[in-house]
């Protein structure tokens, strides 16, 4: 034994690109039994200071196994590692594996385990002293909650973690009763390998080029999150609404809107992969949607979506989107008595002056409930547009563009700012197209502002980048590009190349931070059911939260992405 621990790591080891490919190369050559064995690079060979290696290993359906190997020396080090694979995947070698080399080490001293730790859990493993042969990568600490968001250890979790490990929760155990702990936070050097290709990683992701985006990959991404939405789908055709893979738990609430907009997401992918399997899956979700259609309550008019009583504005302009979108693509045509009747309830709730009333009203009661949203008009609009297209009947594009113009005069009265939603930029892109009018195309300009302002651009940490608040998060991020998509859209239609050369950054730094977001094997494989949720995009870089609407938007943002790079 080597008496190898992380106090004894005083030397960072500086690692090209080309190196962590000649490391992933060497380790697949000694996996393989029937290749023949390649060298690491002359420098990595002579390092002689100590090393500890990380390996965690899968074979794409359970959880990774974590381990470590520790040597004077990369090159032992890696040797060490990799006889303990070889124990556990004596035969084949593990289809998946994620290699990390400790670089910086700090030693922290404590009284207790109860106050917060100061690194950030989602960058720094954990080590405790050498005699209890403890240590966490981030990934572990993260998806297994280990340490909780305000950065104190978990004791319950740790245990329950250390479980089939006897030695080491006899050790830690005996470490709680402890009146000092030393500990070690640590950083590494990350690569993942599928066996194939190979992928740096930072915060147990990987970090894309913006300017590296290609169509392929945006089509290959949105693909898998309708894969996921394939998977989730419950035999009466809802979706499973939210699920959390640290503590596996799903969310009893429901939001037919959110509901309707994902039916809306699937058919656009649909529109490009014409894969009937999705198409199955919208059947399905478009029956369970039907369930909810009620006659509307008196005086109004027309036909509601009505979820645990009560109609919301946005909920009948969904549906008609979703709907619209449907017949528009199939020409299976016995939606539109029903798409007719969901518009002329948003109809009658629109004023003279184009307003939309009635955000959220009780249903059977009718009793209108004070709450104004700032997305349903523009969702409404959408929708008033989608009808309009369907049967060609110009009084539905007028109620649009009166819908628009009341917000247009209420912002020039009030100097309120019209939010820069999705589902109201997509609808000046097509009104622009409809009647040529430049007010429009000058109000989705002046939106751009109010889009790029809120990004990320100088950030503490580099995955950061391009993302919408602070911690960023994947589905304000989602939406605000599915709306610059709309906006770029209208830029190439307009053939104004300056307007697009000062968007298609803000658009590419959005997307890239994005997919940062999107389970990949390299980040779902420290999770005990890492297929389940593969596909999946979830709330932030370091919350794991899956919600069907950050699918939605994520879906919508990518393919408008994609149709832009197709055409450019």
């Amino acid at each position: 034994m080597n008496n190898i621990w992380f106090d004894r790591l005083q030397t960072s080891l500086s690692l090209t690109s080309a190196d962590q490919t000649a490391i992933a190369q060497y380790i697949l050559s000694i996996l393989d039994s029937s290749a023949e064995n390649l060298p690491l690079p002359q420098a990595l060979q002579s390092d002689r200071q100590p090393r500890i290696v990380f390996f965690s290993i899968s074979d794409t359906q359970t959880a990774a196994k974590v381990l470590w190997g520790t040597g004077w020396g990369l090159e032992e080090a890696i040797g060490d590692a990799i006889a303990q694979v070889q124990l556990l995947f004596p035969k084949d070698a593990p289809q998946w594996f994620k290699i990390d080399i400790v670089q910086e080490v700090l030693s922290v001293q404590r009284r207790n385990s109860r106050h917060p730790l100061k690194l950030d859990r989602s960058l720094y493993g954990l080590a405790f002293n050498a005699a209890s042969q403890i240590a966490f990568l981030p990934e572990e600490l993260v998806a297994q909650t280990l340490i909780n968001q305000e950065q104190r250890l978990l004791p319950k979790k740790i245990i329950a973690y250390l479980e089939p490990y006897p030695d080491r929760l006899n050790a830690y155990q005996q470490l709680l009763e402890s009146p000092q702990l030393t500990l070690y936070r640590f950083n590494s050097t990350s690569f993942f390998c599928d066996g194939k290709k190979l992928v740096s990683l930072y915060r147990g992701h990987r970090v894309l080029n913006p300017q590296k985006i290609t169509p392929d990959l945006l089509l290959d991404a949105t693909k898998n999150a309708g894969n996921y939405l394939q998977t989730i789908i419950e035999i009466e055709g809802n979706f499973l609404y939210s699920y959390n893979p640290q503590n596996n738990k799903t969310s009893e609430k429901y939001n037919i809107l959110h509901h309707a907009g994902t039916i809306y997401a699937l058919l656009e992918l649909y529109q490009e992969t014409q894969d009937p399997k999705i198409l199955e899956t919208l059947l399905n979700a478009i029956s369970y949607l039907l369930q909810f259609v009620q006659p509307c309550p008196e005086p109004g008019i027309g036909t509601c979506i009505v979820e645990e009583g009560w109609i919301k504005l946005g909920g009948n302009a969904l549906a008609a989107i979703a709907l619209s979108k449907y017949t528009e693509l199939t020409d299976d045509k016995p939606y539109i008595p029903l798409i007719l009747e969901l518009g002329k309830r948003l109809r009658s709730l629109q004023q003279e002056n184009g307003e939309f009333i009635s955000h959220k009203q009780s249903y059977p009661e009718g009793k209108i409930k004070d709450f104004v949203s700032d997305i349903y008009p523009g969702e409404a609009i959408f929708a008033l547009l989608s009808i309009y297209h369907l049967t060609e009947d110009i009084t539905w594009l007028e109620s649009a563009e009166n819908g628009v113009r009341y917000l247009m005069e209420k912002r020039l009265k009030s100097k309120h700012p019209i939010t820069a939603e999705p589902w109201l930029l997509r609808s000046l892109n097509q009104l622009f197209r409809d009647r040529q009018k430049e007010e429009y195309y000058d109000l989705m300009m002046s939106l751009t502002e109010a889009i790029a302002r809120g990004q990320n651009l100088q950030t503490p940490y580099i995955d950061w980048l391009g993302g919408i608040y602070q911690p960023p998060r994947s589905l304000a991020t989602a939406r605000r590009m599915t709306g610059l998509c709309s906006i770029c859209d209208l830029a190439i239609y307009r053939q104004n190349s300056a307007t697009l050369d000062q968007l298609l950054p803000i658009l590419q730094l959005g997307i890239s931070f994005q997919l940062q977001t999107q389970f990949c094997p390299e980040s779902v494989f420290y999770f005990s059911d890492p297929q389940k949720i593969l596909g999946a995009f979830h709330h932030s870089l370091t919350d794991f939260e899956i919600r069907i609407d950050c699918l939605q938007y994520n879906i919508l943002s990518l393919l408008g992405f994609y149709r832009i790079l197709k055409i450019l």
